[in-house]
């Protein structure tokens, strides 16, 4: 009868002194410091994931500079040379005497006192190129209004659909959404055969899904899905879908 006594109450006492002690793995960790570096594991990937998404956001923000000066560069070559061809062709026609005839004197003589519309382009390029060099020294509050005095002073160029699309992205990096809205639907509405109208689309759905706006953003990321299929920007928008 005593060591039945004996052997219950070292059970007892086994199964006191386990409920004392804190619950722990056989690492040797108790539950509240497993959950603690759970937690702080946690914490270190969201702020890892920002880091990403913010180096992503500055990738995609240089990339988009790099091919805006191709283009530049493109287009200005395409203007060397068709510059080059007038000048051929004229020299062709002296060559084969096929001048116009010159004027006599009792012939009436026009004149018209507005800039040439080659040398009206030719000043366009110079202050585009100024805008875009402000854009890629990170000049940014001076590439804006350098931009907009492009837009306002040659809204006919060549590059005024460019002109729209970077002052859209500056306004849209400061998170001015309004301004930059109003500019990427400039480049959507007025100029459809610009090579910056599908990236304007995307940023549309951008802003409306910063804005809270999900059916509205979604009709945008379709839009491009559908109206550029084979570009790049698809592919972003699809992924947004």
């Amino acid at each position: 009868m005593m060591k039945r006594h004996i052997v219950v109450l070292a059970a007892t006492l086994t199964g006191a002194a386990f409920a004392a002690a804190p619950v722990r793995e056989a690492s040797g960790n108790s539950l509240e410091e497993r959950v603690g570096r759970l937690e702080r594991m946690l914490e270190s990937r969201n702020h890892v994931q920002v880091e990403m998404q913010q180096q992503l956001s500055d990738l995609e923000y240089e990339v988009g500079q790099l091919r805006g000066s191709i283009e530049l560069h493109g287009h200005q070559l395409e203007q060397i040379l068709a510059r080059q061809r007038d000048l051929y062709q004229d020299i062709e026609r002296r060559l084969t005497g096929s001048s116009q005839p010159a004027v006599t004197p009792n012939s009436p003589t026009t004149t018209t006192p507005t800039e040439p519309q080659s040398t009206i382009e030719v000043t366009a390029n110079v202050a585009y190129e100024a805008a875009f060099d402000l854009l890629k020294a990170k000049r940014y509050d001076q590439a804006v209004t350098a931009f907009s005095d492009f837009i306002r002073d040659y809204p006919t160029s060549n590059y005024a659909a460019n002109a729209y699309y970077w002052q859209a992205q500056l306004k849209f990096r400061e998170a001015d959404y309004a301004s930059a809205k109003v500019s990427f639907a400039k480049v959507v509405d007025q100029y459809p055969k610009s090579s910056k109208r599908a990236e304007s689309i995307f940023k549309l759905g951008l802003i409306a899904e910063k804005e809270g706006q999900a059916a509205e953003a979604r009709t945008y990321f379709e839009r491009v899905k559908n109206e550029y299929p084979s570009s790049s920007v698809a592919q972003l928008a699809k992924g947004k879908l």
